[in-house]
């Protein structure tokens, strides 16, 4: 664990994206000094008690009967000697929203020579609806972000924009690493990139938006190349989609109803609109004696305490 603190710029950027949007986390220090107390003793008092009571997720893909199933299930709580757990009391990961037009910027040294840059702004709720038109979105934009960012700018060589989701919470994100340029001078250069966005979405054909909806289509409809893979698509319904096996051919049907228009809106509204709010995470490598403009949050628990104070940092100005 000690060692993760030596991580790449990027990764340690989103280490600290985790802390600050997830409300249950702890951190690394928190973890160590926890560890540090631990003895041997202890791990085995824990481990009796670990599986009392339990919650379990799981799927049988294969030739199994219902019958069968059940069988293996009572000989594993058996075996295990637990009681079962209701839903309920399940650990559940919460995910922070923030207020519209919330602006957070946060901050950080690290042991890397890189600086990076971890652009998050918050979509909203998780629906087919919403996942569809922002997957549409990141589709449209991802060639232009990499080109003006990695080959005509030359900022890093990591530059990534994309979609993505913690829970039932949806994000849009960009990430850039670079041994040449500050976080502070990136996030100005994305922010100039968004300025610009609408003249991706105003200059969409019919054609090219046909292509990238074909080619959402496709990768929603690929086919698993090996028995496991199949399983783990069937998993992945089964944790994170409540149990909907279908979800794929429902996401096909919502992405074939969408219209550009929906898409294009979607689009001017996630760059352009300050009351979509963001969190900032601009990483300083060893070597950046870059001051810390007032305002941005250096700790976690800066962040967390935020609404009992009055901070510069929730006014939405960029500092």
């Amino acid at each position: 664990m000690e060692n993760r603190k030596l991580g790449q710029a990027y990764s340690r950027a989103s280490y600290y994206n985790q802390q600050i949007w997830l409300v249950k986390q702890y951190s690394h220090e928190q973890a160590l000094a926890a560890l540090n107390k631990v003895t041997l003793a202890d791990i085995k008092d824990y481990a009796r008690t670990l599986y009392q009571r339990v919650f379990i997720t799981g799927v049988v893909h294969g030739n199994w009967t219902q019958a069968k199933v059940r069988e293996s299930l009572d000989i594993l709580l058996t075996e295990m000697k637990s009681r079962s757990l209701p839903e309920e009391d399940k650990y559940k990961e919460v995910v922070e929203v923030l207020d519209a037009g919330e602006f957070i910027r946060f901050s950080k040294k690290v042991a890397d020579n890189n600086n990076a840059l971890y652009y998050a702004l918050q979509v909203g709720e998780r629906t087919l609806q919403s996942s569809a038109k922002v997957s549409l979105v990141s589709s449209i934009i991802k060639s232009d972000f990499y080109t003006q960012m990695r080959t005509n700018q030359q900022l890093g060589y990591i530059v990534w924009s994309f979609n993505g989701r913690m829970e039932d919470r949806l994000f849009f994100k960009f990430i850039i690493q670079s041994s040449t340029y500050g976080p502070f001078e990136l996030q100005k250069r994305v922010e100039a990139w968004m300025s610009q966005s609408s003249k991706l979405f105003d200059g969409l054909s019919d054609e090219e938006f046909e292509k990238h909806r074909q080619g959402l289509i496709v990768s929603l409809e690929k086919k698993a190349d090996s028995i496991s893979e199949k399983a783990g698509d069937y998993y992945y319904a089964a944790t994170e989609e409540d149990g909907n096996f279908d979800y794929r051919k429902d996401m096909v049907k919502v992405v074939k109803s969408i219209s550009k228009q929906d898409v294009i809106a979607e689009g001017k509204r996630l760059f352009a609109d300050p009351a979509i709010a963001r969190t900032i995470f601009l990483i300083r490598s060893n070597a950046n004696d870059e001051p810390v403009p007032e305002g941005v949050l250096t700790t976690v628990e800066q962040f967390k305490n935020r609404k009992n104070k009055q901070a510069g940092v929730l006014t939405g100005e960029k500092s």
